[in-house]
């Protein structure tokens, strides 16, 4: 299911087109990213982190995406550990690879862990890109298991429809 959701990601990645539901992405992104009509929406700045969390309407789902200060990916992932804590515990990366995100170089993976609103076993997607010299963007999708086929095309959409403002 997991690896589904990654190589339908990547081709997707590939061809996204322009969506009229595209909205700006955190502050200091200098991007714009697709989040599902009818989920809540709630976001800030907090220090060098922004953040934009879109929560489905059962709340089984979320599109969280975090832009933090960093001049590359490498520096950037020492901070992965501490945004997957706000949304899933005991997080194991299962695979992983380098693509590229509307003209952007990214780093891609799947992974799973706990939910931490309610504890549910839950699966999550994830793209790591630099939009921007000074900014690295963090775009997780996760759901719990039992539901994850239900939101594997919204994901889909969701990762490949980040694009520059």
């Amino acid at each position: 299911m997991i690896r589904a959701l990654l190589v339908s990601f990547a081709i997707i990645a590939t061809t996204a087109a322009a969506r009229a539901d595209q909205i700006p992405g955190p502050p200091g992104s200098e991007v714009s990213v697709y989040t599902p009509p009818g989920w809540a929406r709630d976001g800030g700045a907090q220090g060098s982190q922004a953040l934009l969390l879109a929560v489905s309407p059962g709340k089984d789902a979320a599109l969280f995406y975090a832009v933090v200060e960093a001049k590359n990916i490498a520096a950037a992932m020492q901070l992965i550990d501490g945004l997957l804590g706000k949304i899933i515990t005991g997080a194991k990366v299962e695979q992983g690879g380098k693509l590229t995100v509307n003209g952007m170089a990214a780093v891609a993976f799947t992974g799973s862990g706990k939910a931490v609103e309610g504890g549910k076993p839950s699966s999550l997607a994830a793209v790591i890109l630099q939009p921007n010299a000074t900014h690295v963007l963090f775009a997780i999708a996760m759901a719990h298991n039992d539901v994850m086929p239900k939101y594997k095309a919204e994901f889909d959409k969701a990762l490949a429809g980040i694009k520059k403002q």
